[in-house]
């Protein structure tokens, strides 16, 4: 079950930035580094429970390479 929560979880990201991640890997294009980092913050997100029955407040960070 939790593989399956996890690949809804990936395509209604995807479908949040207007497209499908299967879509995309049948054709070839490959994630960028930061949609790679947000997808991973994306999951990350899905799996963690609520605090005291509310949404937590997370903030993302996309760090460029060498910097």
């Amino acid at each position: 079950m939790k593989v399956l929560r996890s690949i809804a979880a990936t395509e209604e990201w995807a479908a949040l930035r207007g497209g499908s991640l299967i879509e995309r890997l049948e054709t070839g294009d490959l994630l960028t580094q930061e949609e790679t980092v947000d997808l991973v913050n994306s999951l990350h997100l899905a799996r963690s429970p609520a605090v005291g029955g509310h949404e937590a407040s997370v903030t993302r960070e996309v760090v460029a390479p060498n910097s």
